[in-house]
Order: structure tokens, then sequence, then C-alpha cells
């Protein structure tokens, strides 16, 4: 197990190694954008790789992941596999460097863990209780994704004609179903499916809770798995009064035995859907160009420079192309768009050209 992901990681380290090697040897050379492109190519894991990975982390961490606060390292471990089979490749590997169980779920979700977290600003907006986010964190910079076919139903005490007092946990992520929990998946009136599209080692759940048939007043409270159920957000009713209701979103408790608790004093009936899920947002890639290629001819043995077309509005250079129309040119300077060469020919002239890699943000 070990050796396989010894290989996984010194290919990618390798291959880290010798994209900028490439980028200056072969910039003299016609065939240079092909090199470029294929060495840029992101790593691909088999899925026999991915199951050593997961039988890896799995021995490494199941007892940590089984110490938390509501700790279940079985599941946990159905959980993680799950996760480490459609991560991204490059977040896989980071996943086999963590130093803790935390580290472990930010890198399969693509928090990169090498990276310290930025603290929130002393500065405050409003009321005073509201800071500026981060673009990265894992707790602040998060992107809601609705569920692909709209809510999940993952609880319903009526249906198991049990009636809540007291606390009570609501288990999400790996079920088969949610029959045990009175739900029915995504369809209110039908079967649903498993797990309703929902992803894994979410960071927070939206959740809508309906409450029927109180038997006196007060809050229901749902919080966080593990916690203490004052810390939950709270749905008021008063005794007799039916359908009180709330959109509340409410933090997972990975790796633990349920993601969610639910607590009420007094005697009543709910309903709980699932409307969407908090996440840091997946990586994506670059949208990238080439603009055209300006060129110059350099006279036998002679030297001498040519610049690339400047980016598009909205695009922020990220490389310098350079090429020659024969192998004796030697480049000795290709940055911020300008190509400089010696023509090493003794006696007939070559053209250089010069292009821009141009790339922005996706997005409007």
């Amino acid at each position: 197990m070990k050796s396989v992901r010894t290989f996984l990681l010194a290919g990618l380290a390798a291959m880290s190694w010798v994209m900028p090697a490439m980028a200056q040897t072969s910039a003299s050379g016609p065939s240079a954008p092909a090199a470029a492109t294929a060495m840029s190519q992101a790593p691909i894991l088999t899925a026999s790789q991915r199951t050593t990975i997961a039988r890896d982390l799995i021995a490494k961490w199941q007892s940590a992941a089984a110490k938390r606060p509501g700790g279940d390292g079985p599941r946990w471990a159905r959980i993680l596999a799950k996760a480490v089979g459609t991560a991204d490749a490059a977040n896989v590997l980071k996943a086999t460097t963590v130093r803790s169980v935390e580290e472990l779920h930010d890198a399969l979700i693509g928090a990169d863990p090498e990276v310290a977290q930025p603290q929130p600003s002393t500065a405050t907006i409003g009321n005073g209780t509201v800071s500026p986010q981060f673009l990265g964190s894992t707790t602040a910079d998060l992107v809601y994704t609705p569920l692909p076919n709209g809510r999940c139903r993952i609880a319903d005490s009526r249906v198991i004609n049990s009636p809540l007092v007291g606390t009570r946990s609501l288990s999400i992520e790996e079920m088969a179903n949610y029959t045990s929990q009175g739900g029915n998946g995504t369809y209110s009136s039908g079967p649903g499916s498993a797990n309703c599209g929902i992803n894994y080692l979410t960071t927070a759940y939206a959740v809508s809770v309906t409450l029927l048939s109180p038997g006196g007043a007060g809050g229901f409270k749902v919080f966080q798995y593990g916690q203490p159920y004052q810390t939950g957000s709270s749905v008021w009713m008063n005794a007799g009064t039916s359908g009180a209701s709330a959109d509340l979103i409410v933090r997972n408790c990975r790796a633990c035995s349920a993601e969610l608790g639910i607590y009420s004093a007094a005697s009543v009936h709910y309903i709980i859907d699932v409307i969407g899920y908090y996440m840091p947002p997946q990586a994506t890639a670059l949208g990238c160009l080439s603009t055209a290629e300006n060129s110059t001819s350099l006279a036998a043995g002679d030297v001498g420079h040519v610049d690339a077309p400047y980016c598009p509005s909205g695009y922020a250079e990220t490389a310098t192309q350079c090429r020659a129309g024969t192998w004796n040119a030697t480049f000795s300077l290709f940055t911020s768009g300008r190509c400089a060469a010696l023509n090493g020919n003794p006696t007939l002239a070559a053209a250089i050209y010069a292009s821009r890699r141009c790339c922005r943000v996706p997005g409007r």
C-alpha cells in the first residue's frame, strides 16, 4: 500500500519538476506547444489505485476518527472510501500527506491542507457580528448546491409513529434509504433515491423543518451531531398549533455516527427535508487562450526580438510562447510577451514568433 502511494507522489513531484524544464528547453523548437500541452495534464488515478489509497488512509486514520466526539470508525471508513473514489485525483494525492482527520476531509473536498486558512479580520460590518469572508476558506468561503431533484425527505416522525421529546440523531450520508427515520428520499410521495445526490463530507446542510401536533410550547432545535443541543437553531412552536416551519443551515458532523441532532422539550411530530448543502467550491479549470503570433526575421548570425500581441481585456498573461522557424535559433529571453533570440545559422535568415497564453477565472 505504501509503495503505491510513494510511487504516485513521486510521479506527481517529477511532473512538477519536468514542466518548467520543458518550457525552457523546447521553446526553441517547433514542437514546444504540443510538448507543453502533454506535460500539463492533470494526474489520473485508476480505480485500483484509488482503492489502495482508500485502504491506506482508513488504516492510518480510522482509530483517530472513532475517537472524535460522536465518532463512528466503520461508518466513517465507508464514507471515506466513497469520497476517495469520486474526488479529484489531485485532491486524493494531497490527502495522502495530511496530518489530521480534519485535514484529510479538507484535502478530499478541495481545500489545500498545506495552506493555512486566513484568520478573520478585526474589521467588522454592520452590527459588529459579521466579518469579511476569505477566498479558499473551508469554513467561510462555501458554495451552496441545491439537490438535483429537489428536496430530500430524510425524516418524518409520523411514518414511524414516534413523536420527539428529548434528543435524537439523524443520519444523512451513507444511507441506503431513510425508512428507519420515516424518510423516503427525493420525492415526498415516492420511493426517492439513496442519498438524493448529497455529496460526502459536506460542510453544512440546508434543511427545511415542519412541526406538527406539538404537545407544548417551546423550541425545536436542529444542531450538529456531537455538539450540545443548545448550539442549534430553533423553530418555535405553540401547543396545539401545527405547521410551524423554518429553513435552517446546520453544520455537518463529519466522521460521526450521524450528521445532525434534533431536540424538543415537548412532544411533537416533525418532517425534515434536506434541500441543499454547502462545501468549498470545486476546483475549476481556468479559461485560457493563445493570442495570434507576431513575427520578425533575423539575418544570419543576427540577434533580435519580437513582442507578442496583448491579452484580451479580462485575461491575464500566464506564459510567453516563443518559437522559431529553424533549430539553429537560440532564445535568450521569453518573458512578459517578448521573445529574444540569436540566429545561429551562418548563412540563412530565420523567423522567430511570439504569442501569449492568456487565462481568466471562468464566469460572466
